[in-house]
């Protein structure tokens, strides 16, 4: 009873310096956003940037509170949204699916394994003609570029965290013939958990670049296809107030992620992985 409480309390003395750490790492990227964007607008002011291309943090400001309270600037988040939230569902939920079934069993991993490093090596820029053609111009074509962008990540992550489930779990699970389905419910698919996270946290970045890529090329409406539209007519305001929303989206996502892993790692006393 001794030993199974002592790895709580040892955490609960780790906690006030795991929050003081947090916090300090709070303050320093703060501080870090707050002289950039400083720097940003003395350089404005000085004249040392070209307002046609470049904005000013308090034309940015401007814009975005303009955006918002007209409300303009929905359509286009919706349309994002949408897209981005089926690409990525599909894209991680595919990912993890097929990362198990090629980390688990060894005949699917040398079946998949050149066509996956092809894929993965190929920019799915370069399809983007192809799926035009496929699927048109319309919201399945750009959740098709998410799927893309997003999948890989999960997928090669699960595949690593199969594989390096410890060596020591399974030869206890083994000694009691545990059927191989249920070990691998029971044991495998949990010591991947921490790698799944860290794949979903990557593919959000990646899923977000490629719903921006796909409106810059298909779409009429929506955030890729807006600061487009604003770039080409010089609103770099405009422009800069759509790459920020964007940039506070992604950085939402995976800091939520972030959590998640960290907490899914305490609970079950398992390292997360970066």
């Amino acid at each position: 009873m001794t030993a199974s409480l002592a790895p709580a309390s040892t955490a609960r003395q780790r906690d006030p310096e795991e929050r003081r750490r947090s916090r300090q790492r709070s303050l320093r990227g703060l501080a870090g956003l707050v002289l950039f964007f400083a720097v940003w607008q003395v350089l404005f002011e000085l004249h040392q940037l070209n307002p046609l291309f470049v904005g000013s943090p308090s034309g940015m400001a401007r814009s975005l509170y303009h955006l918002f309270a007209t409300g303009s600037i929905w359509p286009d988040l919706r349309e994002s949204g949408i897209e981005f939230v089926l690409g990525f569902l599909i894209g991680a939920g595919s990912g993890v699916l097929l990362g198990v079934l090629i980390g688990w069993f060894t005949f699917v991993d040398d079946f998949l394994d050149p066509l996956i490093a092809a894929f993965y090596a190929t920019p799915y820029v370069a399809f983007l003609p192809l799926i035009v053609v496929w699927l048109g111009i319309g919201v399945w074509a750009k959740v098709a570029i998410v799927v893309w962008a997003a999948f890989f990540a999960v997928l090669i992550n699960t595949i690593a965290g199969v594989k390096n489930t410890p060596p020591e779990y399974l030869r206890v699970a083994r000694s009691f013939c545990i059927p191989r389905i249920t070990l691998l419910r029971t044991v495998v698919i949990p010591s991947a958990v921490p790698y799944v996270l860290a794949g979903l946290r990557q593919s959000i970045g990646r899923g977000l670049v490629g719903v921006i890529v796909a409106e810059f090329f298909l779409a009429s409406k929506g955030i890729g296809f807006f600061i487009t539209s604003a770039t080409t007519t010089f609103r770099a305001n405009d422009a800069f107030a759509a790459i920020f929303i964007t940039a506070v989206v992604g950085l939402a996502l995976v800091r939520g992620v972030g959590v998640i892993e960290r907490r899914v790692g305490r609970r079950w006393g398992l390292t997360t992985k970066s």
